[in-house]
């Protein structure tokens, strides 16, 4: 697992069987981060309006390149192409950048509130939402051609974020709805229609999914979820990607910084989860509140064996 921080600024570098990573140290102020499919680059946006290339095995920079815009979200669309966001006047940009020539093809309309950009497993897709609007939308691009100008179909309806399955099929959605991936349709701008439903989570209402990651090797869906307030406490529920049961379920109530009375549990919100390929256990971004409000939040990752 890859991990990108501010403040200090690093790639860490995590290794199954190892509690301690390697770190590489960054010159500039990273902002997004992207892993190709195959798992042997990344790719990462800074603040100065570049990005660089990075070999995931050997952990050294391959590349620069000018970005023209600050990215705030990228992601490989091929072998050789990244996809970001960039952020101009309060209005995002979608643009492609060809790593062997660095040449540049930016959107020509821009959207506002642009939130999330994810590559769809196996396919020649983008998508894209707006955390904060009603509704929030989805955001369709179509890359096949490595152009991003009159290749979107927008839907328009509510999300509160969504992930992907691995096999590029699905769509889960924080409003517990499963959609199929649409396919991309020329010429269609918009649309009040969803994409097919396929099916719905059966988790209580009081939840709220802060993330979803599909396993395809196990064939299980982890679902990370919180009481959606302030110092609630967290869960982890594992189900069947076919079935869609509950098979198990972890809940992390974490000790109390120093400082804190003891006996209290202390509240944690769990950002990401990482499926390691040994399907024996999971890896759990988390972030944590400091004892003092007056310092910042704390964050840490924690493996849990299924």
């Amino acid at each position: 697992m890859v991990v990108l921080t501010k403040n200090p600024n690093n790639l860490l570098f995590f290794h199954a069987g190892s509690p301690n990573a390697d770190t590489l140290k960054l010159n500039r102020i990273p902002q997004c981060i992207a892993l190709s499919e195959d798992g042997i680059t990344l790719a990462v946006g800074f603040s100065n309006a570049e990005i660089s290339t990075y070999s995931a095995d050997s952990q050294v920079m391959l590349s620069t390149y000018p970005a023209g815009l600050v990215p705030s979200r990228i992601e490989f669309g091929g072998e050789n192409r990244v996809f970001f966001l960039g952020n101009s006047d309060y209005n995002f940009f979608l643009t492609g950048l060809d790593l062997e020539t660095g040449y540049r093809y930016k959107s020509i309309e821009s959207e506002g509130g642009l939130s999330a950009l994810k590559k769809v497993p196996g396919k020649e897709l983008l998508l894209s939402t707006r955390a904060g609007w009603s509704p929030d939308g989805l955001f369709l691009y179509d890359i096949s051609n490595g152009l991003v100008t009159d290749s979107l179909n927008e839907y328009w309806m509510a999300l509160n974020g969504f992930w992907l399955s691995e096999d590029g099929h699905r769509i889960f959605a924080g409003t517990r709805r499963i959609y199929q991936v649409p396919v991309y349709i020329p010429g269609q701008l918009w649309s009040m229609e969803t994409p097919p439903v396929l099916g719905e989570f059966d988790l209580s209402n009081d939840l709220r999914i802060n993330s979803i990651k599909h396993h395809s090797e196990t064939g299980k869906i982890f679902i990370a979820c919180d009481e959606g307030w302030y110092r609630s406490t967290s869960y982890i529920k594992m189900l069947d990607y076919n079935t869609l049961v509950e098979q198990k379920s972890w809940e992390l109530s974490p000790n109390p910084p120093f400082g804190y009375p003891p006996g209290n549990t202390w509240w944690s919100k769990i950002m990401n989860i990482f499926p390691a390929v040994s399907d024996n256990e999971i890896w759990v971004l988390q972030e944590q509140p400091a004892a003092d409000y007056r310092d910042p939040n704390t964050w840490s990752i924690e493996r849990l064996s299924l």
